[in-house]
């Protein structure tokens, strides 16, 4: 685009690259057989001043045990800044914390169903596992219409939510420090 510095995009791509190829290196052995709290720790991280956007076709939110929860289904991404993930299905689970200095959103997530990133289309992994903060807004978007459902409770025998918090219920979740 004419007045548009290429390198910045350029720049941003390989870094979110270079971030993938070093959770790689981390753990290489687990790519193929991790299931939910086995799933590999991913490094990524976005900049905590930014906003994070959350979306997919589908999405179910609740609150739960002092949490909020989102479930995104069918073309998940979770973007936050210049860094992004995608994949089938996601669960986030988002604590707010608050600081003297502001609001501080803590979310983990459990993203699973061909994980990749953009910046990277080649690779794919059947899970990650990765935390994010932010200090300013969470927002949740829906590609479908009449695609978001706000539920009471979270939604009971759902195979994903065990895998992404297994052995607890959601509202048994232990909080990370």
């Amino acid at each position: 685009m004419p007045g548009q510095d290429q390198t910045d995009v350029r720049r941003r791509r390989l870094a979110s690259a270079w971030l993938l190829l070093a959770f790689l290196g981390v753990a290489p052995s687990t790519r193929g057989e991790a299931r939910g709290q086995d799933a590999p720790l991913a490094t990524w991280k976005g900049d905590e001043g930014e906003a994070v956007r959350l979306s997919a076709d589908r999405v179910q939110t609740w609150a739960e045990g002092g949490s909020s929860w989102v479930l995104l289904e069918d073309q998940a991404e979770i973007v936050q800044g210049d860094v992004s993930l995608r994949a089938d299905r996601a669960v986030v689970r988002i604590d707010r914390e608050a600081r003297s200095g502001g609001t501080t959103y803590r979310l983990d997530l459990y993203v699973e169903g061909k994980v990749r990133d953009p910046g990277d289309p080649g690779s794919t992994f059947p899970e990650v596992r990765t935390r994010l903060s932010t200090r300013d807004t969470i927002r949740v978007d829906t590609r479908a219409p009449g695609g978001r459902h706000e539920l009471p409770r979270a939604p009971a025998g759902l195979p994903l939510l065990a895998r992404a918090f297994p052995k607890t219920s959601a509202a048994e979740v232990p909080k990370k420090p």
